[in-house]
C-alpha cells in the first residue's frame, strides 16, 4: 500500500498524493484513502485525476458535501484545488494546471505550507477528534489578510483603518472567521486586544459560537446587526 507520491519534511510525512489517469477518474483515486489504511498515516491528502483534479483535504468526513463529478452542474466544489490566481509558468508564459499550482504555492514556496499548517488549519475534538483545514478560498483569504496584518505591525501601514477582503460565495465564511480569530490571537494580539464578530442575524451567531467553542475558542465576542447602516455605525464607534 505505498503511495504513489510523498511529500516529506524532516522524515515526517505531510502531503501523500494519489495519481489516477483520467479513464481511473476523481472517485478512484479518493477511494483508496478510505480502504487503504497505510494512507491514514499523512495528515494531509492530495486525490488526482491525471493532473486535471485535484482535492486536497485532510479527513474524507470533509468530502461529504464535495461535488466529485465534474459534469454535475453543482456549485460546492469545496475542496477542489485550482489555479485559483491564475498562475503561469515563467518559461512559456502558459496558464499552470491545477496541479502545477498546487505543487508552485506548497512545495516550492514551504513557507506558504508552513503558514497553511499554522493559520489555516484547526483541530476538532467533538464529536471525534480530527483535522480541519482550509479550503482554497478560505486560504487565499487569511493570507492576503495576514499580509496587511504583517504591514500593520511593522507601521507600513497607519491604524486605525478599515480594510476589505475578498471571500467566494459558499466557501465556508464561517470557518474563515474562527481561523481569523486565531491568526488574531496568536500573532497580532499586540495589535488587536479585544475581537469582535458581527452577524446578520441569531442563526449565523449561534454556528460561530458553536465552531469556536469546538475548538477551545470562546474568548471572542459575537453580535448581531441589522444592516449595513448599522455595521458602518458600529466601525465609527470604534475609534472613537
Amino acid at each position: 500500500e505505498r503511495p504513489d507520491f510523498m511529500f516529506y519534511v524532516n522524515g515526517i510525512p505531510l502531503i501523500l498524493f494519489e495519481y489516477k489517469t483520467e479513464d481511473s477518474g476523481i472517485i478512484n483515486s479518493i477511494a483508496d484513502f478510505e480502504f487503504k489504511e497505510t494512507y491514514t498515516s499523512a495528515p494531509f491528502k492530495v486525490a488526482l485525476n491525471d493532473g486535471k483534479d485535484v482535492i486536497f483535504f485532510t479527513d474524507l468526513s470533509l468530502l461529504k458535501h464535495t461535488t466529485l463529478d465534474p459534469t454535475t452542474n453543482k456549485k460546492d466544489s469545496s475542496f477542489r484545488w485550482v489555479n485559483y490566481l491564475g498562475f503561469k509558468d515563467p518559461n512559456t508564459n502558459l496558464p499552470f494546471s491545477n496541479i502545477e499550482s498546487f505543487l508552485y504555492e506548497f512545495i516550492c514556496q514551504p513557507e506558504n505550507f508552513y503558514n497553511y499548517c499554522l493559520n489555516a488549519c484547526s483541530l476538532i475534538t467533538k464529536p471525534s477528534k480530527f483535522l480541519v483545514s482550509a479550503r482554497i478560498q478560505q486560504y487565499y483569504a487569511l493570507k492576503d489578510i495576514q499580509k496587511t496584518l504583517v504591514n500593520i505591525s511593522k507601521g507600513n501601514i497607519p491604524i486605525p483603518s478599515n480594510y476589505a477582503f475578498l471571500h467566494a460565495q459558499r466557501s465556508g465564511k464561517t470557518i474563515t472567521m474562527k481561523l481569523l480569530t486565531y491568526l488574531l490571537q496568536k500573532q497580532f494580539s499586540h495589535i488587536f486586544n479585544q475581537i469582535f464578530i458581527y452577524v446578520p442575524d441569531l442563526q449565523i451567531k449561534k454556528v460561530i459560537q458553536d465552531e469556536l467553542s469546538m475548538s477551545g475558542n470562546s474568548n471572542v465576542f459575537v453580535h448581531t446587526i441589522q444592516n449595513r447602516s448599522k455595521f458602518q455605525e458600529v466601525i465609527d464607534n470604534l475609534y472613537q
